[in-house]
Order: C-alpha cells, then sequence, then structure tokens
C-alpha cells in the first residue's frame, strides 16, 4: 500500500493511475481481510467489542482522508500549494503512516488462537428443530 500511495502522485499517464488504483484496493482489500481474520482467531467467543473498535477505526480513516484533502486543496494558507506540489504531500504522508504501522506490526507476535470454539449462530447443544 505504501508503494501505491508514494507512486500515485508521480504517476505520467491515466492507465498508470488506474493501475495504481487497482492496485491499491486489492491491497486495501487484502489488509481489511487479514484485520478481520486475526481478530476472529485472537477473540473466537469474544470477537464482538474487538470487531466493532476494527470497523470504527476503518470508519475513521475514511472519514479522516477526504477531510485532510478538502482542507487541504480549499485553505492555501494552510497548506501552500508552491511548496507542495498540489497533493502529493498527502499521499506521501499516508506512505510514510503506513511504512511505520507496517514495521510496528512486524515486531509484535503473533496472536495465539484462542482456546475457545465458535459458535455458530447458535447456543451451544442446541439442535434445529423445524418450525
Amino acid at each position: 500500500m505504501a508503494g501505491m500511495a508514494a507512486l500515485i502522485p508521480i504517476a505520467s499517464s491515466l492507465w498508470l493511475l488506474t493501475l495504481l488504483f487497482l492496485f491499491f484496493g486489492v491491497t486495501q482489500g487484502i489488509v481489511e481481510v487479514g484485520c478481520n481474520t486475526l481478530m476472529l482467531w485472537a477473540h473466537t467467543d469474544h470477537a464482538g467489542p474487538f470487531m466493532n473498535a476494527l470497523h470504527f477505526f476503518f470508519g475513521v480513516g475514511a472519514l479522516l482522508a477526504p477531510v485532510g484533502i478538502a482542507l487541504a486543496t480549499q485553505n492555501p494558507a494552510v497548506v501552500p500549494r508552491s511548496a507542495t506540489g498540489d497533493l502529493a504531500w498527502f499521499f506521501w504522508f499516508f506512505a510514510l503512516l503506513v511504512l511505520l504501522v507496517a514495521a510496528w506490526l512486524l515486531v509484535l507476535p503473533s496472536p495465539r488462537r484462542s482456546s475457545g470454539q465458535a459458535m455458530s449462530g447458535r447456543a451451544k447443544g442446541s439442535t434445529l428443530s423445524p418450525v
């Protein structure tokens, strides 16, 4: 993701930009599925609050990214365009942020799988009966 974000501002053609955003979206999907899977592995029986927190932060990021771009493009007093090269700084800042988080995650130990069994939507020991 960091590589794609860093290359987006310097893309020289629409086709290259399209491919960069395609690969960026694929990697973002892989990260989201991986986070969901790790959360379920680590907190099998009680994953609900952790999944809610994870998706809350996905939402915070989805809210803050457009707000940051809007602030940068509408208020030249905050970030002068001549110093930033328009929005390139925003993508490079995001790439740096992704690299820092990835480096932090690489030093964390892998989560241990929970010893509990996941319930499949019904109480343990219950049987299905026709209604």
